[in-house]
């Protein structure tokens, strides 16, 4: 008998109801057993963001900082609670002097702090391999140092503010080099332009992409940005265009709007569309081979088999990979949705939604009927493998390798055709009719949507495309 890696792929779609979905299933799934996670009282720390692909080093995270308590001078270590560990001089419950910070994600800073901040000189060495050694001010590289990306590519020179600025010299993996000047992290030429197409060639080569689009109608500009439902604290900041596009943005579009989904009443609809009628069980609904993988999941992620016994096969699909996804990490309050929606709650912009969670939620129960057994069993077989295929989606949505994307999770539509149909290609081209109202509408809107929606054959950007729309990566 031959033995392999199972090519079934379910687990991709559910994954993929987390990423192209708005969430609705994903959150409250996650929410009802959100107690039983011991994940839940973990401590959040500073953390900077992975590098994308091999872009420019993005600023470390701005967030809230947990210090020790106010001590004399002494040394390390100093466990959080989390696992990150500090070892080094501390002075008036601070990091101050020289010490080594290691994530739980395997980054590590082995160098000299001021007041809890990365100051003078250190390494900052990221999971993947990519370090920086040089100059810090304030958390950010700022002064010399040199940066050498796991894929190869190096780059040695002069940073503000944790952007290449000043003069510095880039080479890529394949021997290409570029020594001149840097603004904002771009090239920058002085008086003399020689070589223009050359020059310009470089910069595309070393400019980072991100599943981000600007479609610029006569006097505003609408930006399509593909999101994910669930991440994790250490995916952020966000990189500086998609913050750019934001700020610029006066209107945010959400699949569907947070506050409906955050409010008790959807709670309630969610529990009465998903559960099951009175007499009805789960158990009684699928095999008994599945159900005992059910019993036995639940167990591994300490959810009480007697309340999902209630529910439907999909909302019993999505509370055990919700809680999952979040044993592994990744939270629906990281996810981008509502980092983005307490942004934009806090700056006043104004908010709108393509879909309301009632048309979702109509739409899984649907899907439901005509899947409910075989996406279960599939989904339950799959899950140990959830934490590969989440890492590398993420990955991807980093890199904006939209076509990397696309091939992760559209294989797992090649025996649903019907499911893709249903929640994605009509969805799509549902979207790319209420994008083109948003291009007359002459305001500058941000539109975030699961990032599936995007790339592909029938994805929004190829569909604009068709409409005489020419969206532009950025």
């Amino acid at each position: 008998m031959k033995y392999g890696r199972s090519d079934s792929g379910n687990t991709r779609l559910i994954i993929l109801l987390i990423v192209c979905m708005a969430g609705v299933g994903a959150y409250y799934g996650f929410k009802m057993f959100k107690d039983t996670d011991p994940r839940q009282d973990a401590v959040d720390l500073e953390a900077p963001s992975a590098p994308v692909a091999e872009s420019l080093v993005q600023e470390p995270v701005e967030e809230e900082q947990v210090e020790p308590e106010p001590t004399p001078v002494v040394e390390g270590p100093v466990k959080w609670e989390d696992g990150s560990v500090y070892d080094g001089e501390l002075s008036e419950g601070m990091r101050n002097g020289k010490g080594v910070y290691t994530w739980t994600s395997g980054s590590k800073y082995e160098g000299e702090w001021i007041d809890g901040k990365r100051a003078g000189k250190g390494v900052y060495t990221w999971a993947d391999g990519t370090k920086y050694d040089g100059e810090w001010s304030e958390d950010k590289q700022s002064g010399k140092g040199v940066c050498t990306w796991a894929g190869g590519s190096v780059y040695d020179g002069e940073w503000v503010d944790g952007q290449r600025e000043g003069k510095g010299a880039y080479s890529w993996s394949d021997g290409t080099v570029y020594e001149g000047f840097w603004k904002a992290g771009k090239q920058v030429e002085e008086a003399d332009d020689a070589a223009p197409e050359e020059a310009e060639s470089e910069v595309v080569h070393a400019e980072p992409k991100n599943m981000l689009w600007g479609l610029y109608g006569e006097t505003n500009v609408v930006y399509l940005f593909g999101s994910i439902h669930l991440l994790k604290e250490e995916h952020y900041p966000l990189s500086p265009a998609i913050q750019k596009a934001f700020d610029e943005s006066d209107v945010i579009v959400f699949e569907v709007d947070p506050a409906e989904l955050l409010s008790p009443q959807m709670q309630q609809k969610i529990l009465a569309l998903g559960t099951l009628p009175e007499g009805e069980t789960l158990q009684g609904s699928v095999s008994e081979d599945t159900f005992k993988k059910l019993t036995a999941e639940c167990e591994n992620l300490r959810i009480h088999v007697g309340m999902l016994n209630l529910f439907k096969p999909w909302l019993a699909g999505f509370t055990l990979v919700a809680t999952k996804a979040n044993s592994m990490g990744y939270t629906v309050e990281n996810g981008v949705e509502m980092r983005l929606y307490k942004q934009a709650k806090e700056k006043g912009k104004s908010i709108e939604s393509l879909e309301s969670a009632d048309y979702q939620l109509n739409l899984m129960n649907k899907l439901d009927e005509n899947n409910k057994n075989a996406l279960l069993l599939q989904s339950l077989d799959d899950i140990g493998m959830l934490e590969k295929n989440l890492n590398e989606i993420v990955k991807s949505w980093q890199a904006g390798d939209q076509d990397a994307l696309a091939a992760l999770l559209l294989k797992s539509f090649e025996k649903h055709k019907e499911v893709q149909e249903a929640l994605v290609d009509k969805r799509n081209a549902e979207w790319v009719v209420k994008i083109e109202e948003y291009i007359k509408s002459g305001k500058n809107c941000m539109l975030v949507g699961g990032a599936l929606h995007f790339p592909g054959e029938n994805g929004v950007i190829e569909l604009l495309k068709s409409r005489n729309h020419y969206p532009q990566q950025l």
